[in-house]
């Protein structure tokens, strides 16, 4: 799904907003109905207190905070987008703050279902983000409407409206749901991973098109102010001691430990060989991202078993910053 910063998340047809949206006035056929749609737009109404009382002093939400705030204390966050509807000059106003202050969140799903040849095998596609495909353009706009010469698709968001924004979280958490094809199988003690099954894994991701598409995406912005991106791979894992175990009804709190360290472990591989693979290169393609902030979702842990990135990878990382920062710069010459 897509959803905003702040801490609002999308909401399903239920939502208390639709009885709230229909009281008002419609205001003109110029009106974006991806920033009004009360499932998908946010108001920015409380917006300035809401950052003085709880960003300490900051003037605006992080990505990382808006991403936790989706699915935390919602209620203290809550946004009213019936205001954008109220008339043109607030929809004008409020529109563009939106914009350039909010934080629009991807996930891996909303840009799986835009691939022209999806793979069988890897990626699951979720299917309410987008009104039409943006990879196949942004649309013509004719008196202040915008319309598209593609299909339609069963999503809220239109491309046009998503590439106004400036600030973007992709959280590319690429879970079970979209590696359910895969497992490693992985040494006990050395924790090293079968080379069949790397081999595998990472020769579908050199097939799939999931990061270009990504690119592709977010080339079609004018211009991103700050893009997060946020990489974690959840993979199935089988060990000699997990075999072991299934045929055991004993329960040991000391091997429950040792799998439960398995499974991290099989997590980090997986998110390594996805960074091995170099299906992350094309990023450094980008040429319209003043910010760009790459990191792995599990070097945050706050257990004994923190998690540290490869000196190679940590390399990569400072090269992907300085190369894609590189580019805005010399765009804008």
């Amino acid at each position: 799904m897509i959803y905003f910063g702040k801490g609002e998340s999308i909401r399903g047809p239920d939502s208390e907003w639709e009885d709230e949206l229909d009281e008002l006035d419609d205001f003109g056929d110029d009106t974006d109905a991806s920033l009004t749609d009360p499932d998908m737009a946010m108001s920015l109404s409380d917006a300035d207190s809401d950052v003085e009382m709880r960003g300490g002093g900051k003037e605006y939400t992080t990505a990382e905070e808006a991403a936790a705030l989706a699915y935390g204390d919602e209620e203290d966050y809550k946004m009213h987008p019936a205001i954008l509807r109220a008339n043109k000059q607030i929809y004008s106003e409020a529109s563009s703050l939106l914009c350039t202050e909010g934080i629009i969140v991807l996930e891996a799903g909303d840009v799986f279902c835009l691939a022209k040849a999806p793979l069988d095998t890897f990626g699951a596609s979720y299917h309410g983000a987008w009104r039409h495909n943006p990879l196949h353009g942004l649309g013509k706009e004719v008196n202040g409407v915008v319309t598209y010469g593609t299909a339609a698709m069963d999503g809220k968001m239109d491309p046009h409206v998503f590439a106004r924004f400036q600030k973007v979280y992709f959280d590319a958490n690429f879970n079970a749901e979209h590696t359910q094809h895969y497992q490693l199988w992985i040494d006990d003690d050395t924790h090293v991973v079968k080379r069949e099954d790397a081999e595998l894994f990472v020769d579908t991701l050199r097939r799939s098109t999931v990061m270009t598409d990504f690119v592709e995406l977010i080339s079609k912005s004018p211009c991103i102010m700050n893009l997060e991106v946020v990489l974690e791979v959840e993979m199935m894992v089988n060990s000699n001691l997990m075999m072991e175990e299934m045929s055991n009804d004993d329960d040991d709190d000391e091997t429950e430990e040792k799998l439960d360290r398995l499974m991290d472990v099989a997590d980090e591989k997986a998110s390594e060989l996805f960074l091995d693979s170099g299906i992350c290169e094309c990023l450094k393609q980008l040429s319209n991202v003043q910010t760009i902030h790459f990191k792995l979702g599990f070097e945050d842990r706050t257990d004994e078993d923190v998690y540290t990135p490869l000196p190679k990878h940590v390399a990569w990382i400072e090269e992907l910053k300085r190369t894609v920062e590189g580019n805005f710069r010399a765009s804008i010459v």
